[in-house]
């Protein structure tokens, strides 16, 4: 009996430091596939880069070229927003958000500008979430329920004063948590300038690496 409880206690010792061992090959894996995806995204920007325009050489960046999440906005494109191909600059505009890029874009009414935000939002890898500011509660009110509509409840969420506070706290409890399904935010201006809290929210996810 005593060997028998001897060996056990060994047992538990190993088990736990084999438990150890794979917390940290774990984490091992973890920080590599983020390495990989910084790498894979620094390489992106590199080609384009140099490919942007330059005074020297005139040379345009191609913004509808390959990159590693091509298939999957097409996808997206065709089977989640049901769109048979891309409108005007839409495609152009989604590749270079995707590579962090600032873009300024103007269109019509009714030209598509709403999947240039809704579409890089869903891509895989794309850690966060993208903010909206839009000065009609209206159109944020249709905004959120057809992005829902589309990625799920709780992809879209919206801040305004006609909330309760229990829902404006579960959003705000949301902001800052790295495995929320929210995907976009949508604020009017006067939130964004007035709410402290909001702001706070925001920079603390900005330090959290999304």
């Amino acid at each position: 009996m005593i060997k028998a409880e001897s060996e056990l206690v060994q047992i538990e010792q190993e088990l736990r430091e084999v438990e150890e061992d794979l917390n940290v090959l774990l984490l091992r894996q973890s920080e590599l596939l983020e390495r990989k995806k910084e790498l894979h995204l620094q390489l992106e920007c590199e080609e384009i880069e140099d490919a942007d325009v330059t005074k020297n050489t005139g040379k345009v960046a191609d913004w509808k070229a390959h990159f590693q999440w091509s298939e999957q906005i097409h996808t997206l494109l065709t089977e989640t927003f049901h769109l048979p191909d891309f409108r005007s600059v839409q495609e152009e505009v989604s590749n270079a958000t995707l590579l962090n890029k600032d873009v300024f874009v103007v269109m019509r009414t009714g030209g598509g500008k709403s999947l240039c935000y809704q579409l890089p939002a869903l891509v895989d890898g794309n850690a966060g979430f993208t903010v909206v500011i839009s000065p009609l509660l209206s159109l944020i009110q249709d905004q959120v329920m057809l992005f829902n509509d589309i990625a799920g409840e709780g992809a879209a969420c919206r801040l305004s004063s006609e909330q309760s506070r229990g829902e404006a706290s579960a959003i705000y409890k949301s902001l800052i948590t790295t495995d929320s399904a929210l995907r976009i935010l949508l604020i009017t201006p006067e939130k964004l300038i007035k709410s402290k809290l909001l702001m706070s929210r925001l920079k603390r996810r900005t330090r959290l690496g999304d």
